[in-house]
């Protein structure tokens, strides 16, 4: 979710809410957070991509979670280092991103597969999750990507209504309406995909058709929904003037 990826980035920073010693050699060490890592619990033993290695303090390492706690060790040995309450976790993304570098936003779906999309209070904590994002990232080029998930409230011309409104207020011309960009291009773009009476039906009214997705409602098939995302992300930017 963009609450997750803003802690990877740092946008939305995790800080260590009790205070801990890092030993001089590479024994791990148990650390308590203020709110779950960057990535749930779960996904944290399974992809740490922007993450780990992670800094606390000066001490660059690796975050873990096993068996109900966090831990971190550190990756080379060194001084024993106290870290105090408050002391914030910069993550790999944060540690290393130049300011100033374009950025692509897209953080998915999971903000709103329970089709809260339809929802302004919703809509407006998601848009300042992204604003978090691109103020710590100090950038003026980046591109916000827009949502086109088909659950159970699929997003569609009406349903989407609030969410378009909001994201083009909030970000102009930097905002990518990837549903819209599907809709206009996807059969241009692949034209031997197949369009029955459903898919005809789903563009009629906005819907992005089940055949672009490889699970039918989220996640792209690489070779046709894939490439129409990646195509309508480079014209966006070559539009915005970011690319050389």
């Amino acid at each position: 979710c963009t609450q997750n990826v803003a802690r990877r980035i740092g946008g939305s920073p995790v800080t260590i809410t009790a205070a801990t010693t890092i030993p001089a050699d590479k024994t791990k060490v148990k650390i308590q957070l203020s709110d779950d890592y960057c990535v749930t619990k779960a996904k944290v033993q399974q992809d740490t991509s922007g993450v780990n290695c992670a800094t606390i303090n000066g001490v660059l390492g690796f975050v873990t979670y096993e068996n109900g706690s966090y831990y971190f060790q550190r990756a080379n040995a060194g001084k024993t280092t106290h870290i105090c309450a408050g002391t914030a976790i910069v993550t790999e993304f944060s540690g290393s991103y130049q300011k100033g570098e374009t950025l692509v936003i897209y953080t998915g779906t999971n903000d709103f597969n329970s089709g809260n999309f339809t929802n302004k209070n919703s809509v407006d904590q998601y848009i300042a999750k992204i604003k978090a994002i691109v103020d710590y990232c100090g950038c003026s080029n980046y591109v916000v990507v827009g949502i086109t998930f088909r659950g159970n409230t699929p997003c569609s011309n009406e349903t989407m209504k609030t969410y378009d409104s909001a994201m083009s207020n909030a970000f102009g011309d930097k905002y990518l309406n990837l549903r819209e960009y599907f809709i206009q291009n996807a059969y241009e773009i692949c034209p031997d995909v197949a369009k029955d009476d459903s898919a005809t039906s789903d563009l009629a009214n906005g819907i992005v058709p089940t055949v672009f997705f490889a699970d039918g409602t989220t996640h792209w098939n690489r070779d046709t929904g894939g490439k129409i995302v990646a195509k309508a992300i480079y014209e966006k930017l070559n539009t915005l003037g970011y690319l050389k």
